[in-house]
């Protein structure tokens, strides 16, 4: 009787004329999307590991900077500026998903935090991821400039499969924000690095 109510919570039918509940068939994968899935940057596919200069060139680099470059390759033209009380960095209607459009909201940690980004980074309180899965968006993105902790990515994925609220996401770490730098030279990066 429990496993029959529990699989009717996981399966619940859509509205009708509404789309699936998990529309981008995420949900094996605890409704996480990876960087190169992003039509906006599957143009990072085929580049190779950052090197050691690239990574530390990429903490070098402003957060307002690195969000202007994601703006730019999403093809996004309105970028507020950061304030206090906000619930994302960007948001964009110009994210691509398996060619779908999908509104998207950003969350942008720079080089103040050069470190494996913990829970703990994530706002004043850790209640950073709880902001960003508020907006009023179907996609979320966190990117940082170093590492992003196994802790971080269970928070992002308890909020992504909630029971009648999942919503796919995505962590772009440092070594992956170099790629996509690469691959659509941004910021100084450029497809022919090859420093060591």
């Amino acid at each position: 009787f429990r496993r029959v109510l529990f699989r009717s919570h996981l399966h619940d039918e859509p509205r009708k004329g509404m789309p699936s509940v998990d529309h981008f068939g995420r949900l094996p994968w605890h409704m996480e999307v990876f960087p190169l899935q992003v039509d906006n940057f599957s143009a990072c596919g085929s580049e190779k590991a950052p090197t050691a200069a690239e990574l530390r060139k990429i903490l070098a680099i402003p957060e307002e900077e690195v969000k202007a470059a994601f703006a730019a390759i999403v093809g996004e033209s309105f970028v507020s500026k950061d304030w206090g009380g906000e619930k994302s960095d960007l948001v964009s209607t110009q994210v691509r998903l398996d060619g779908q459009p999908v509104s998207t909201a950003f969350a942008f940690k720079g080089p103040a935090k050069s470190k494996p980004l913990t829970v703990a980074d994530l706002g004043k309180n850790g209640d950073q991821i709880s902001r960003l899965f508020s907006e009023p968006s179907d996609f979320v993105i966190l990117q940082h400039c170093h590492a992003v902790t196994s802790a971080v990515r269970d928070h992002m994925r308890a909020f992504a499969t909630r029971i009648g609220q999942l919503r796919p996401f995505c962590i772009i770490d440092g070594a992956d924000t170099i790629r996509i730098f690469r691959a659509y030279e941004k910021v100084g990066f450029s497809r022919n690095t090859t420093q060591n």
